[in-house]
């Protein structure tokens, strides 16, 4: 799952990790307040894109149509 402030809650999104090319794909969940970025990804979300010692990463967002 995730969070967005520019997603519409419900929408389903590729999100990839432009470092090593790995996707998952989350729905948006909620609103957040993130001032200084579209997406906050859930911690298992995350983690199947990247170390979580990592924090923040350079992503590609894709949102899936129905």
């Amino acid at each position: 799952t995730c969070a967005s402030n520019v997603f519409k809650m419900g929408l389903k999104l590729k999100i990839t990790n432009i470092e090593n090319n790995k996707s998952v794909v989350v729905i948006v969940y909620d609103k957040g307040e993130m001032p200084n970025h579209v997406i906050d990804l859930s911690q298992g979300a995350f983690s199947k894109i990247a170390n979580l010692k990592k924090g923040r990463i350079k992503i590609r967002i894709k949102p899936i149509t129905k």
